[in-house]
């Protein structure tokens, strides 16, 4: 894999991960919970450290793991094998294993270089091709989580090399009026797809954001400023704005530019 010219290698043969591995079923180790339990919006998180989620995809049998319940053993055998205190694979890939240390290094960019916006994000995360999720602040995610099966990874992939703008929605764990931003990452000559990147914020941050970078947009007595995806349905528009939120997550549904702006 080359870096800014820099050649770099990463050996087949798995290898420890010490102190960071966080499975995302707090309710199974509360132990490892890193500090005391704090609510992000209405769900127990931290922003002590990013979560990680397998999906079936991560496992080298993926039908052994679907629809299986997740017990503390199975979790404990996680965390003792990633951090080289088990020697038996308890039926992980290789490249899942990469994928949990490669993805690793975003933790500490979530909780630092990023901290000036913390305020309005609401979550970043990363998935893989290889079945390994991994979300900042650390949360549970359901069982059956699969991001394979989410249109913000569909989208992703099916736009490489962009930044793709998903319609806002309401999120429904109390953050309010959401809209997410995804790019599909690739790596290599071939850029291939290894997974996806993306990040849950604030409609009305998104909203300053655009009157900072058009200020045209400010002037709402002479212009109406609106952003729309690929397909012509609306991203961003006033009318988003101005209704007001609710616990309901269809408050504002998918609207293509041609109702709206009949």
């Amino acid at each position: 894999m080359k870096l800014n010219n820099t050649e770099f290698s990463i050996i087949d043969q798995p290898q420890p991960i010490t102190g960071e591995f966080l499975y995302h079923r707090w309710d199974l180790l509360e132990k490892d919970w890193p500090g005391q339990f704090c609510r992000h919006f209405k769900r127990y998180a931290t922003k002590a450290k990013s979560t990680v989620k397998l999906t079936p995809d991560a496992f080298i049998e993926p039908y052994q793991y679907t629809g299986i319940k997740e017990t503390q053993v199975t979790v404990q055998q996680y965390k003792e094998y990633l951090s080289g205190e088990r020697s038996i694979n308890p039926g992980l890939k290789v490249s899942a294993i990469k994928s949990i240390r490669l993805t690793f290094p975003l933790e500490d960019f979530w909780k630092t270089k990023s901290q000036d916006e913390a305020p309005y994000v609401i979550w970043r995360y990363m998935a893989t091709e290889d079945g390994v999720v991994r979300v900042y602040p650390g949360v549970r995610l359901t069982d059956d989580y699969d991001q394979k099966l989410r249109p913000w990874y569909h989208r992703a992939l099916a736009n490489k090399g962009r930044n793709v703008l998903l319609a806002p929605y309401t999120d429904r764990w109390g953050a309010g009026t959401v809209i997410t931003i995804t790019r599909a990452i690739s790596i290599g000559k071939k850029q291939i797809i290894e997974g996806a990147l993306g990040t849950d914020f604030s409609i009305y941050y998104f909203h300053q954001k655009l009157q900072d970078l058009y200020p045209i947009c400010a002037n709402k007595i002479n212009y109406t400023c609106i952003v729309i995806d690929d397909s012509g349905f609306l991203v961003m528009h006033p009318y988003f704005i101005e209704t007001k939120s609710s616990t309901t997550p269809t408050d504002i549904p998918q609207v293509h530019i041609t109702h709206m702006e009949k």
